[in-house]
């Protein structure tokens, strides 16, 4: 069974995942590991060093267009390997 955190207000480059966690009093991971899979059907993306992330549509941060930019990111990515 694969664990993942699931992030709040999120943003998605090609070398970092960032966003907040449920709980955390807004405090953010403000980096991470270059992301390396997504997979679009469950909205769950790995990066190096296996950590996996919920990003789901509706809490990606959407000021200046970002969810327009980590969603460009996202489908710039690979399906993981079986």
């Amino acid at each position: 069974m694969q664990r993942f955190v699931e992030l709040f207000d999120w943003i998605i480059t090609d070398k970092s995942v960032r966003g907040s966690k449920k709980d955390d009093n807004g405090m953010w991971v403000s980096q991470s590991p270059k992301p390396i899979y997504f997979t679009p059907s469950t909205r769950i993306i790995e990066v190096e060093g296996g950590d996996s992330y919920l990003i789901k549509k509706e809490n990606s941060c959407k000021a200046l267009g970002l969810d327009k930019k980590s969603e460009k990111w996202l489908n710039d990515l690979p399906f993981p390997k079986k």
